[in-house]
């Protein structure tokens, strides 16, 4: 039997690496270890010797697995090279959403694939997997890049076993409570041009936990680990009301608080979500805004307005919860009058909390994937109508769409915003709002 130590790799970009644990690759280790195979995780999170601590531990193993979103791929390309200097023997596994956009990307449009700076980087791995770990057969496992399956039933897989990293050393609460994450729904329908995963499969069909299910989760996490309240990572908690209603009826006995994310035209249409969310014991609820510019709304394919933003926020305040705006700067087309109703729309709607970011195009986006050549201006390679930006190298260059305040680059720029301007629109606005 072949023995697999799976990486969660260092995030340094975030304010802080141990907050948010890696479901997937937990989901994953669960299966596996499920099959009676022999499965080790090993989590880098906040590790300040993160090659030092993987190379201590592939002494015996035969497959080391990576997770990797896009923004942590600069740390784990180095960490699997590494790897492979001190024993070429070792098979390398690439997973997660990086190698998922990539692969999308292949698929789409194969001759952006070849020509994509981040191509050849994804030859350093024996195997590059895109699709639900869960459906991934280590005993078989073909080399080159693999397109997986996606799950059906989700109450087919095993609750992750959160005892597989040191969960109780992730710092996270909410309203004071011991918090950890969840997610109960994987997959958004909606065409938002910006997010990565809009032409894959598994991220666009929506496929949901049953209700017993979901409760049988929070009892375990409450009970194996005393974890009181619970951030839902669903991309839209409110895309199936009936599912809510349900998990309502469930939950109302149960003393459990969490936060989630929920789509303004969604709630805006059905309000009595609100009420299934409070009695799950919510008491925040965060929506991507995105601008407050209706013309880039219509740009990024949103589906919501200004009005309708500003509707959810006071639907949601009018029910005692909290709200978080999430906004971002960059988009195709932006001009400064676009960003000045941005900054607006947040002074006007005064919510709770808010986020600005700054665009950064991934693969698997449409903006990616879809962009076409440019000479416009120089150093942006790339254009998608109306948004100039350039490719990074991601096995070597940092990029994140939210990080530290002072530390934020930016790879994207319009015709009326350079670079340098989007990012001091960024600082000004997050200074001056922020309560």
């Amino acid at each position: 039997m072949r023995k697999i130590l799976l990486v969660n790799p260092p995030s340094p970009f975030l304010i802080d690496e141990r907050v948010f644990p890696n479901l997937g690759l937990l989901n994953f280790a669960t299966t596996l270890l499920s099959r009676g195979q022999d499965v080790e995780v090993l989590d880098l999170a906040g590790s300040h010797s993160p090659k030092e601590e993987l190379l201590k531990k592939i002494d015996g193993k035969d497959i080391i697995g990576f997770s990797s979103t896009t923004p942590q791929f600069s740390q784990v390309y180095p960490l699997a090279r590494a790897v492979k200097q001190a024993d070429p023997s070792k098979y390398l596994l690439l997973g997660g959403a990086h190698a998922s956009a990539m692969l999308s990307l292949r698929g789409t449009n194969p001759e952006a694939f070849n020509a994509d700076p981040n191509r050849n980087s994804l030859d350093l791995f024996d195997t590059v997997f895109s699709g639900e770990a869960e459906t991934l057969d280590l005993r078989a496992m073909p080399r080159g890049f693999v397109q997986g399956e996606i799950l059906s039933s989700l109450d087919e897989t095993p609750i992750a076993d959160r005892g597989l990293y040191d969960i109780l050393t992730y710092r996270y609460t909410i309203d004071g409570k011991k918090a950890t994450t969840v997610m109960t729904q994987r997959g958004c329908p909606f065409k938002c041009k910006f997010c990565s995963g809009r032409q894959i499969d598994m991220y666009r069909k929506t496929r949901s936990l049953s209700p017993n299910r979901i409760v049988e989760e929070l009892d375990y996490l409450n009970g194996e680990f005393g974890f009181e309240a619970f951030m839902w990572f669903d991309d839209e908690l409110n895309i199936n009301s009936e599912r809510l209603k349900k998990l309502a009826g469930s939950m109302k006995q149960r003393s459990y608080i969490g936060r989630g994310f929920v789509r303004s035209d969604l709630l805006v249409r059905n309000p009595a979500t609100l009420d299934y969310l409070s009695d799950m014991g919510f008491v925040e609820l965060c929506s991507g805004v995105e601008s407050g510019s209706d013309k880039i709304l219509g740009n990024i394919g949103k589906g919501t307005t200004s009005e309708i933003n500003t509707l959810a926020r006071k639907l949601i305040e009018e029910r005692g919860m909290r709200y978080k705006a999430f906004t971002i700067l960059g988009h195709p087309g932006e001009t400064r009058e676009d960003v000045q109703q941005t900054r607006q729309w947040i002074e006007r709607n005064s919510p709770d909390s808010f986020d600005i970011g700054i665009l950064q195009p991934y693969p698997g986006s449409i903006i990616y994937d879809n962009a076409i050549p440019s000479r416009k201006f120089p150093g942006f390679d790339w254009e998608y109508n109306g948004l100039y930006f350039r490719k990074p190298d991601y096995s070597s260059e940092e990029t994140f769409y939210k990080g530290r305040a002072g530390e934020y680059k930016c790879n994207v720029r319009t015709d009326s915003l350079s670079p340098e301007e989007i990012v001091q629109f960024r600082e000004e606005i997050e200074k001056s709002l922020r309560k």
